[in-house]
């Protein structure tokens, strides 16, 4: 056994991988490098202000729909007690037209039978 625990190999230069030599860079690859890092400071800020306005809208949502909820959350006991409500406005307002109309009527009858006698008379007299 090995003093270290594992067993050591010897590598030789041969064996290791090739590593690919890179150039170095020139004047026209660092401006396209720098073009293309603008490009993406451009879309950064485009996409935040897009984000940011979708946040602010769905915010704006998200309150409405809270508002919405809360007008939804009438239980049905509310819904019976404001029917109730409704409809007894409704039979106070057609009983009270029914009765403005029942004195219409009589008072138009009422007229006509007072308008009927003084012309009797009158034709009573011219004939």
């Amino acid at each position: 056994m090995p003093r270290f625990g594992f067993p050591v190999r010897n590598v030789r230069s041969s064996d290791r991988a090739a590593v690919p030599v890179v150039p170095p860079p020139s004047a026209n690859s660092v401006a396209q490098v720098l073009d293309a890092l603008r490009q993406a400071a451009e879309l950064a800020t485009q996409l935040d202000a897009e984000v940011r306005r979708q946040s602010q809208t769905l915010e704006s949502l998200q309150a409405r729909i809270a508002s919405q909820e809360r007008i939804a959350a009438v239980s049905t006991a509310d819904v019976r007690v404001i029917t109730r409500l409704v409809a007894s406005a409704i039979d106070v307002r057609h009983n009270r037209l029914r009765r403005v109309s029942r004195r219409d009527q009589l008072l138009f009858f009422a007229l006509g039978v007072l308008a009927s006698i003084p012309v009797q008379l009158l034709v009573d007299w011219l004939t």
